[in-house]
């Protein structure tokens, strides 16, 4: 399907090194917070999806990110990032079999909608011998990160790498697999550069 003004953003699993921040389950935001609605387009089963929302707020809360998953749209002024997890896969033959998800970004590089692969995360699931929570986790967790960061957002280790392996996978289903340093420093610049701008414009006459 073709977007108008828009390009991709994905996951892509093959071999690089990854380090990330240490696990720390206990770890309680006290930063800037993110407003997240996931439609299950796909039928994933509800506790699969319940476990990898919960884990995904475990992971942005190590990075002092809150994760608040929200059903419906608030009052206006305040932005949802949309993830949405859905049955079809893309048909470019561009986009490799191994992409896990994509980020559809606006003429200004910004992420608006991420897509899921349910189907694809089923099959790297089976195929790495991870937990389909765990692979669906970080899935939506690399995704959302996209519709936070600016264009060519792709780190050089962690979660938000473009490339992942089975290293990846098993250190997702121990929950290790996090986002770089450097990557948590940028999306809390983003989330907090949003904040500011949307205060600006509330105080405007």
């Amino acid at each position: 399907m073709r977007i108008q003004h828009s390009t991709y953003f994905a996951a892509f699993l093959t071999v690089t090194a990854w380090a990330g921040l240490p696990a720390d389950s206990s770890a309680q935001p006290a930063g800037p917070g993110v407003l997240v609605m996931l439609q299950n387009d796909a039928g994933v089963p509800p506790e699969v999806a319940a476990v990898a929302q919960a884990e995904v707020v475990r992971l942005y809360g190590l990075i002092d990110v809150e994760v608040a998953w929200v059903t419906k749209m608030p009052e206006p002024g305040r932005r949802v990032r949309v993830v949405s997890l859905v049955k079809w896969e893309p048909a470019d033959d561009s986009v490799p079999a191994s992409v896990l998800g994509l980020t559809n970004v606006d003429h200004e590089g910004r992420g608006y909608r991420a897509y899921v692969f349910w189907r694809r995360v089923e099959r790297e699931s089976q195929k790495f011998a991870a937990s389909l929570y765990s692979v669906l986790a970080i899935a939506i967790a690399h995704e959302l990160g996209h519709t936070i960061l600016p264009n060519r957002s792709h780190a050089t280790r962690g979660l938000m790498e473009a490339h992942w392996d089975s290293a990846h996978f098993r250190s997702a289903s121990a929950g290790l697999l996090h986002f770089s340093s450097e990557s948590a420093a940028q999306i809390r610049r983003e989330l907090i550069g949003e904040v500011t701008v949307a205060q600006s414009v509330r105080r405007q006459p």
